[in-house]
């Protein structure tokens, strides 16, 4: 009997490094807002970030009344929500894209058109 308790005591306790237990994913607690998924933000202290992504036309993205026709669509996950009702463009760091917020809240990690070295302007139709 002393041999199996100490069989025991020895075998590796690591075996789930990463913390995924069974569901082989990354526990909720370890993500930060930038990392999360809509349904993972929409269920954490984060908040959902919806926007319109604007269309782009030669070097301009079009920035006017027609964006709102459209349904806002999930964008990303942010750490706090702006008390401004302001409206905000921004793009994820790697320049892709530019989107439109009107909540004044922008995804984690993202910075604003401008800084991209995106123009705006009211595009022809």
């Amino acid at each position: 009997m002393i041999v199996l308790i100490f069989a025991f005591g020895c075998a590796d306790k690591s075996e789930d490094p990463a913390g995924l237990g069974d569901s082989g994913s990354v526990r909720m607690d370890e993500l930060t807002c930038e990392q999360m998924n809509e349904a993972q933000c929409s269920s954490s202290a984060c908040v959902t970030v919806y926007g319109w992504q604007l269309e782009q036309e030669g070097d301009l993205y079009c920035l006017d009344e027609s964006v709102y026709m459209e349904e806002r669509t999930y964008a990303g996950c942010a750490t706090n929500q702006s008390s401004l009702t302001v409206e905000v463009t921004a793009g994820p760091a790697d320049g892709s894209a530019c989107w439109l917020f009107s909540s004044g809240a922008m995804p984690d990690g993202w910075l604003e058109c401008e800084e991209l070295g995106f123009a705006l302007g009211v595009c022809e139709e």
